[in-house]
């Protein structure tokens, strides 16, 4: 047994246990967005430490070449911290969305008062640090090879798996039982490893284009199609029930694009002489959505759904978004070209807020990353995304150009396609790459997405 054990372990180099160490870790104690996360303290400087880790593999050259990955990475890098570079008063007095600031230096008489671009530099510094955990994980990831990229699939299937049997106690219990993780939290709702039940519903969804791709591999440790399949169907009765229960509309949405991945990812090699590379038995592409169906109709009848509850009342906090709607466009126009800051979104909405939205809650985020992005980074930060933007439809389009290869890694960056597809559907109504275990998740999602990992010849490698 213990020769055996060796010899798995040996299968795998160091940059992939540590890399499943670090994306556990991750996951463990990243589940919120907020800076004043008290987990952040193990979690910043572990970050750290892998991030370095990754970069002297790049230093030294063992990484593999990702140039427009790496170029993307290290433009947002620069960009956060040109955000930071002292500017004389001759240049920052005539940004757009200056003249408060100005006004307060006047009034306290400071003088000529040198300042970086954003208005809020301790929360762009936080930003910047932030980019540690998912850079760290890409680093290292270009480091492993197809047959370890892959074995990350399982990592991440049972990190959801714990998360979602973390729910099932959250919601067994007292609404605020000790198995909520966070101190600023949705009490009540199965938000599991997270602080939001939005990410943790999201988490949940992208598990199905994960087991759809597992379940179809051509060969692994459970060889039988069968078997994994019934193991994945086992997975989703908890999966599909606890979307709906959350409470996130977002999740529901989600769970509807991952629920369509089923049909372009069930799909095999089969020998020579058979015309169709689909699944040898169609049975469990028409048994999976039915059962889906299924669940979600008991759940309604239970009286559980209240992510459907949710989608079909009116609710003060729909209202609310859509009454800020109004200020956020103007608050862009505001600060663009240059933008307010990473991170300083919270503190400039202080000032744009409408009198008739004042509460004593605050509003964190703007639920919309693509306006705090525009509001926050201004024009760099919308030319950098138009760029990643681009690189993933390419990504998408040689995908679909050579899904008649159909093997392991082809539906595994099926997935990874997927995955990035359904964070960025969610990012225009919450903001899930701000929470680290899934910037992470989507780090790893991009890595599995890379034509490297299926190309036909001459294809060449993002």
């Amino acid at each position: 047994m213990s020769a055996s054990f060796h010899a798995i372990i040996g299968r795998y180099g160091r940059p992939f246990w540590a890399l499943c160490l670090f994306i556990t870790l991750v996951f463990l104690l990243g589940g919120g967005s907020r800076a004043n996360i008290e987990s952040l303290v193990i979690l910043r400087p572990v970050s750290a430490i892998m991030f370095g880790y990754g970069l002297w593999g790049l230093l030294a050259g063992r990484t593999e070449r990702a140039p427009f990955l790496l170029a993307l990475s290290l433009a947002t890098v620069i960009i956060s911290i040109a955000q930071l570079i002292p500017l004389p008063p001759v240049l920052w007095t005539v940004l757009p969305g200056r003249n408060l600031l100005l006004q307060i230096d006047r009034a306290a008489a400071l003088g000529d008062v040198w300042r970086p671009l954003s208005l809020l530099p301790s929360a762009t510094w936080n930003s910047l640090y932030a980019l540690m955990a998912p850079i760290g994980v890409l680093l290292i990831g270009l480091r492993l090879n197809r047959h370890e990229r892959s074995a990350l699939l399982l990592l991440l299937i049972g990190l959801g798996s714990l998360s979602a049997v973390v729910a099932v106690f959250q919601i067994a219990g007292p609404v605020t039982g000790p198995f909520y993780l966070y101190r600023y939290t949705n009490y009540g709702s199965a938000v599991g490893l997270f602080a939001n039940r939005n990410h943790q519903a999201l988490l949940l969804a992208c598990m199905v284009p994960m087991l759809a791709a597992w379940t179809a591999r051509d060969h692994g440790v459970i060889a039988d199609l069968r078997l994994r399949a019934a193991i994945a169907i086992s997975i989703g009765v908890f999966l599909i029930p606890l979307i709906l229960v959350t409470g996130s509309r977002a999740g529901l949405v989600a769970l509807v694009m991952g629920l369509s991945s089923i049909p372009f990812l069930c799909t095999r090699n089969v020998p020579n002489g058979q015309d169709s590379p689909r699944l040898r038995s169609g049975f469990w592409m028409v048994a999976v959505p039915l059962l889906g169906f299924a669940l979600v109709a008991l759940t309604v009848m239970l009286g559980r759904a209240d992510a459907i509850d949710r989608l079909l009342e009116q609710h003060m906090e729909t209202d609310a978004r859509i009454a800020t709607l109004a200020p956020l466009i103007s608050m862009v126009l505001t600060y663009f070209p240059a933008g307010s800051g990473f991170g300083s979104f919270p503190a400039v909405f202080l000032v744009a807020e409408p009198e008739q939205l004042l509460s004593l809650k605050t509003f964190g985020h703007a639920h919309n990353d693509l306006i705090e992005l525009a509001i926050t980074g201004g024009l760099p930060a919308l030319l950098l995304l138009l760029t990643a933007l681009v690189g993933f439809a390419h990504l998408v389009r040689q995908w679909f150009g050579t899904r008649m290869l159909a093997g392991d890694t082809h539906r595994l960056a099926g997935s990874g396609i997927w995955i990035v597809a359904m964070v960025l559907l969610a990012s225009l109504v919450d903001y899930p790459l701000r929470v680290p275990s899934l910037a992470c998740l989507a780090v790893v999602a991009i890595l599995w997405a890379r034509p490297g990992n299926y190309e036909a010849p001459g294809q060449k490698e993002l």
